[in-house]
């Protein structure tokens, strides 16, 4: 499964394994003797069942990825510079008119926030690399 279109990428999940988890995780584990213990063992049980879960997924997730979750990825822009030749590329090559019109009012807010000469040079590079796409 492959999907640009959300933040997670190649990163595929099993959601029923998840919800199924996160069930037996509410349940304790079907424990009885942990269903009636303190309420202090039940939120260690929890913690350390919910950080074992955060872990499985992060390792999942770079299996599928070969990315680390929260790395900075080559189309998350650093800059507001960057953020505006991206979101005007987007516009230029936008599969919809109205896709286009939303990533140009995204550009339009970035560019306020950037220098005339800055703005002029991100319309030419986002002109370039819509143009190699």
């Amino acid at each position: 499964m492959s999907n640009n279109e959300n933040s997670w990428g190649n990163s595929t999940v099993a959601t029923k394994y998840i919800y199924e988890y996160l069930q037996t995780v509410l349940d304790f584990g079907g424990d009885e003797e942990l269903q009636n213990a303190t309420a202090q063992k039940k939120l260690d049980y929890m913690c350390r069942e919910l950080s074992e879960l955060s872990l499985s997924l992060a390792r999942a997730y770079y299996a599928d990825t070969g990315q680390k979750i929260g790395a900075k990825t080559p189309e998350t822009p650093s800059s507001n510079y960057e953020a505006l030749v991206f979101a005007l590329t987007l516009s230029i090559n936008a599969p919809t008119e109205e896709k286009s019109k939303q990533c140009a009012a995204m550009a339009e807010e970035l560019a306020m926030n950037l220098s005339e000469i800055e703005v002029e040079r991100a319309k030419r590079e986002a002109k370039k690399k819509a143009e190699e796409m």
